[in-house]
């Protein structure tokens, strides 16, 4: 079953929302939205002026939420074909583990090979900052570094 996000924009609370912009920018795909003012941080993913609000404040959590409005997802499609790219990677840290090098190295470039595969056909299809794309591809670069290491 899928769960759809339905929020117009989002407001946290962080001490310090400036630490949060490398990862909102540079990981999630976020783009700065119009300036607040106040030490407040916004961010969008569209043409909004921002969906995102990063305030200072204690609460370290959302701390309000509101309006409507549809969060794109990935095609079904995509999300079956991350899932054997997912089983893929689990495979080659099995066999890494098992000090099986060789075989890890061939079911990660699978892994690799239907990942890349799956962004060229569904590209347009992927909302930015889409983020179990961006972990799947964090997970196999850090394996690939451990392969090098061997």
């Amino acid at each position: 079953m899928r769960h759809e996000l339905e929020l117009a924009y989002l407001g946290i609370e962080v001490p310090d929302p400036a630490s949060l912009s490398p990862f909102l920018g540079e990981v999630i795909g976020l783009v700065p939205g119009e300036p607040a003012g106040g030490g407040v941080a916004t961010w969008r993913n569209d043409g909004r002026a921002h969906r995102l609000i990063v305030r200072p404040g204690p609460a370290g959590d959302a701390a309000v939420g509101g309006g409507a409005t549809q969060v794109p997802t990935a095609p079904v499609a995509f999300e079956t074909g991350m899932e054997q790219v997912d089983q893929l990677h689990r495979q080659a840290e099995a066999e890494f583990l098992r000090g099986e090098t060789e075989q890890a190295a061939d079911y990660l470039q699978q892994a690799e090979t239907k990942m890349t595969d799956l962004e060229q056909r569904y590209g347009d299809e992927i909302p930015p900052g889409h983020v179990p794309l961006l972990v799947t591809k964090e997970k196999i670069a850090a394996l690939k570094d451990q392969l090098a290491t061997q």
